[in-house]
């Protein structure tokens, strides 16, 4: 059954156009994977990934 809620409770309860979604990232890289090779797979991630989804983090 459909309720109609006030914009400032669908706000607080975080549904309909306040809705928010996300996902979890874990990151492995082999033992000996220099700090730069992370730092480019990371920032290709956010660079390829994030932003042009616009998304956060």
């Amino acid at each position: 059954m459909a309720k109609n809620r006030s914009r400032r409770l669908r706000k607080k309860m975080h549904i309909d156009e306040f809705q928010e979604l996300g996902f979890s990232v874990a990151w492995r890289f082999p033992e000996g994977t220099s700090e730069e090779q992370i730092d480019k797979t990371v920032d290709d991630f956010i660079n390829e990934g994030i932003e042009p989804n616009k998304l956060a983090f």
